[in-house]
């Protein structure tokens, strides 16, 4: 009897034994799932989702139970996926309620007629050699629209003037007087060009003689407003000289006449390409990519009219310059500058005009045209040149 009381002691204290043992490897396997679930939705940023374990028993504690608010039946069946896909996980209670989301109703908008702001407030104002002026940028409102243009057809005649003016808020103080400036200077002139580009002031200009030059050159330092910084590059053009008619040739017998070889055109023509080179790269930049010397398609319509024009003097020989703002490097900048120079000459070549007649140089930041504090004088000095040899 005592054998069978200790044998039965033994077995009610291995029962107990286990039961703890199980007890213990239950609250592990649930804390471990539940770990899981809970980075699962957190890595799919679904934090509204909560999750338990359903029951004690180690069977029952495979069942994930989900509760939580969403507003579409997709986003609930996700989250089901999700539980499902977790290690230890056999099956699912998806008890999450779909609520659909009320739509609040907000008055429209009002939209205000206002005039859109620039980053950059920039004005281009064109004279071609034909009397034709072109104005393309920014004004203040429209009445110094109207008025602006008013004024040029009044200088220039209202058959010659090509009106792309927009209008945005927020013109520089003396941004009226400053075109106006201008355009009284640029009627003086045979053809030029004025920019302005936040407070800087660039005029270019060909006059008939040095004392127009100094006139127009002393006007312009003169009248400029005080809060813009000038740059002004005044060149003088030769005029032809009248021919002085020749006395009839007297005719003596037996002598006979020497025939007159014809001048040569090759310095005027030097000129005429010099000039419009000037011209056409005051309209328009050579575009590259940033930091690269790769021409952007948008500039080849611009390098195929200075191919027709470097074609149009076909006995000069030519100087592409390349140059550069102040940022980075100099000498960075300077190799930059004759990749950039190398890319343009190579694109000329490629389209008939001859190599011996093309020379390729990159200077940098070495010739800045404009000061290099400003973003508006780096995007100046960001540029290529053409230099027709023997033309100043």
């Amino acid at each position: 009897m005592k054998k069978l009381l200790l044998l039965l002691l033994g077995l009610l204290l291995i029962f107990i034994l286990s039961y703890f043992c199980f007890m213990g490897k239950t609250d592990s396997i649930k804390s471990d799932i539940l770990t899981k679930a809970e980075s699962a939705y957190a890595d799919e940023s679904m934090g509204w989702v909560s999750s338990n374990l359903k029951g004690e028993a180690l069977k029952a504690t495979r069942t994930l139970v989900l509760t939580g608010t969403t507003d579409t039946l997709l986003k609930k069946e996700e989250a089901e996926k999700i539980a499902l896909g977790i290690e230890g996980i056999t099956s699912v209670q998806n008890n999450i309620v779909v609520e659909a989301v009320k739509e609040v109703s907000t008055p429209a908008p009002i939209v205000e007629n206002k005039i859109p702001l620039v980053k950059t407030y920039s004005l281009t104002t064109i004279k071609m050699e034909n009397g034709e002026i072109t104005l393309d940028g920014y004004v203040s409102d429209l009445d110094m629209h109207k008025k602006i243009i008013a004024q040029a057809k009044t200088l220039f005649g209202e058959e010659h003037v090509i009106d792309k003016l927009k209008e945005s808020e927020n013109a520089p103080d003396a941004w009226e007087q400053s075109i106006e400036l201008g355009l009284i200077k640029l009627s003086e002139t045979d053809y030029g060009n004025f920019q302005m580009e936040d407070q800087n002031f660039t005029f270019e200009g060909h006059v008939s003689s040095e004392e127009k030059k100094t006139l127009l050159l002393k006007d312009l330092e003169g009248k400029l407003a005080n809060n813009f910084l000038s740059r002004y590059s005044i060149e003088v053009s030769e005029i032809e000289k009248p021919k002085v008619q020749e006395p009839e040739e007297v005719k003596v017998a037996n002598v006979p006449k020497v025939e007159k070889k014809p001048v040569s055109t090759v310095k005027s023509q030097a000129k005429t390409c010099q000039k419009n080179f000037r011209t056409y790269l005051a309209k328009e930049k050579i575009n590259f990519s940033i930091n690269k010397a790769h021409i952007k398609k948008s500039s080849h319509h611009l390098l195929n009219e200075l191919i027709k024009i470097a074609k149009s003097c076909p006995k000069n020989n030519i100087v592409i310059e390349g140059h550069t703002d102040s940022d980075g490097l100099r000498k960075y900048n300077k190799k930059l500058s004759e990749r950039r120079a190398n890319a343009v000459k190579a694109y000329l070549v490629k389209h008939g005009v001859k190599a011996n007649r093309l020379k390729s140089v990159g200077y940098g930041e070495m010739k800045p045209i404009a000061k290099n504090s400003t973003k508006a004088g780096k995007k100046q000095n960001r540029r290529i040149e053409f230099n027709v040899k023997g033309v100043k």
